[in-house]
This record gives C-alpha cells, sequence and structure tokens, in this order.
C-alpha cells in the first residue's frame, strides 16, 4: 500500500469513527433531555399532589367521611403535634445554653473577679 492510498484510508475510518462518536453523543444528549423531561413533569405531579393535599387538609371538615383521609388529617395533626413539642425542646435548649455563657463581665462599674462570680 503506497502513502498515499494508507493516509486516504486512515482519513476515511478517522472520519467514520468520528462520526459514530457524534451520533453516539447526539443519542445520548437526546435521552438525557427526555429524562429530564421526565423528571420535570415528577416533579410537576408532586407539586400537584402537594396543592391537591393542603387543599383537602385545610377543607378537611368537607371530607370528614372518608376513612381513608380522616385517618391521613389525623396523622397530620399527629405529626404537628410533635413538630411543636420538638421546636420546644430547641427553644429550651437554646435558651439554657445561651443562660449558660452569660456571665458578669468585669467592667469598671462592675469589678468583681473571676473568683467572686463562681468562674474558675
Amino acid at each position: 500500500m503506497e502513502t498515499k492510498e494508507l493516509f486516504t484510508k486512515v482519513k476515511q475510518d478517522v472520519g467514520n469513527i468520528l462520526s459514530k462518536a457524534a451520533h453516539k453523543t447526539e443519542i445520548v444528549a437526546r435521552l438525557s433531555k427526555l429524562k429530564l423531561d421526565i423528571a420535570s413533569y415528577h416533579g410537576k405531579i408532586k407539586a400537584t399532589y402537594k396543592k391537591m393535599g393542603e387543599y383537602i387538609y385545610t377543607n378537611k371538615d368537607q371530607f370528614g367521611d372518608d376513612e381513608f383521609l380522616a385517618d391521613l388529617i389525623e396523622k397530620i395533626g399527629e405529626f404537628e403535634k410533635v413538630i411543636e413539642k420538638t421546636e420546644a425542646s430547641i427553644a429550651e435548649i437554646k435558651k439554657a445554653e445561651k443562660e449558660a455563657h452569660q456571665s458578669p463581665k468585669k467592667t469598671k462599674d462592675n469589678p468583681k473577679k473571676e473568683e467572686e462570680t463562681g468562674a474558675e
């Protein structure tokens, strides 16, 4: 095989490889976009479910006859009570921590020494 023929063959082979790679890249990009679209619609469905649930919960007196919804509404009420208790615990811990770190500061008006305040 002559050098010219060899370069022509290599050029064709490289062209074919690059063409296949470009095609594969295009396919991957198209599939990725479609998968992203699907994920976006899943998010929209979840948001719609959330709105529907919030509507039902805020209008729970209209849906009290439905046992399934009544159970879910009751669970939400229980969860809200747990959240309130947990938030109260957080507030207590923060308050105790704040009080523990507040000690009289040594100033001109308050010349107490560390021994007098109980600090070591």
